[in-house]
C-alpha cells in the first residue's frame, strides 16, 4: 500500500514530495490517511478523487 501511495502521488503531481519519504515505515492505516488526504486535495483542486 505504501508503494502504491507513492506511485499515486508521482502520477498526480509529476514529482515526488518529501512528505512521502519513509512512508513505507508507516502502518497500513497511516498510509491510507496519506492516500485519503491526497485524494481530498485533488478533489478540492478540481480533479477527480483517486481510486484505490
Amino acid at each position: 500500500a505504501a508503494i502504491q501511495a507513492k506511485l499515486d502521488e508521482l502520477i498526480r503531481s509529476g514529482r515526488a514530495k518529501n512528505d512521502f519519504i519513509g512512508i513505507d515505515h508507516l502502518t497500513e492505516s497511516e498510509v491510507q490517511e496519506f492516500r485519503d488526504k491526497g485524494a481530498e486535495a485533488k478533489a478540492a483542486s478540481g480533479g477527480l478523487a483517486a481510486r484505490s
